[in-house]
């Protein structure tokens, strides 16, 4: 697990921020603050190099968010190579885990949890957070929503909440990808909140919409099994610690 400090401007200021609610984040509203500043801690994910601190604090949270796990997006391309998509990271609200996710154990493997721990992460209004940074600089916006839809809109569907998935679209019109790019989905409390590299470009109350988002990368069928995973081993580590 590779770690590092960030050094060069500004200070540190992932550690704590102003408090707001979430019904008061306003739209373009930079919430957190440049990736470029002194003191802050990173970790690399490390396929892509992608760099992730390992707190995440906003002005619409009251406790930050832990770095649980990383991992990566793959998708084949024309069967001959995998292609990098985007880097994975998974943050969790470490008190929320202790107070409403239940401990269970089991698998192939020796402390490997069982899929209802992350049913719990969420089900149960866990803070949590999932940021993407892009890597493949072809990826663009239309075919990130088309990818995300693909996922969300049968759940969404069954819950008669694709009027959410509508407007979680639009956000994204305009919105052009590059590689090293950050685009982050935050779930408080069935409040979902989306940034692009820290400023706000739209929220949403819908639980369903949270719920099916979170799905993709903690569900039965993860796009990115390793982040899964590593966030699994990251949540076990905090039971008990809180």
């Amino acid at each position: 697990m590779a770690f590092r400090t960030r050094r060069g401007l500004g200070a540190a200021c992932f550690a704590r921020v102003e408090v707001n609610q979430p019904a008061d984040v306003q739209l373009g509203k930079v919430e957190i603050c440049p990736e470029s500043v002194a003191g802050m801690r990173l970790r690399e994910e490390p396929r892509t190099q992608a760099a992730y601190p390992v707190e995440w604090c906003t002005r619409a949270q009251d406790t930050c968010e832990k770095l649980a796990g990383v991992g990566v997006r793959s998708k084949r391309l024309f069967g001959l190579k995998d292609i990098k998509v985007y880097a994975v990271g998974l943050y969790v609200d470490p008190r929320d885990v202790q107070a409403k996710v239940r401990p269970a154990y089991g698998g192939s493997e020796e402390g490997q949890l069982e899929q209802k721990v992350f049913e719990d992460v969420m089900d149960r209004d866990v803070k949590k957070t999932v940021r993407l940074v892009v890597h493949y600089g072809k990826l663009t916006s239309k075919k990130l929503i088309h990818a995300l839809r693909e996922r969300c809109e049968k759940p969404l569907a069954a819950s008669g909440k694709l009027g959410d998935l509508e407007v979680f679209e639009t956000w994204f019109e305009n919105l052009h990808l590059k590689k090293g790019l950050a685009v982050a989905f935050s779930a408080d409390r069935g409040m979902l909140v989306t940034r692009v590299e820290g400023r706000v470009i739209g929220q949403i109350d819908s639980p369903e919409l949270c719920r099916a988002l979170f799905d993709i990368y903690l569900g039965k069928d993860p796009v990115s099994p390793d982040a899964k995973e590593d966030f699994g081993k990251g949540v076990a580590g905090l039971f008990g610690k809180y």
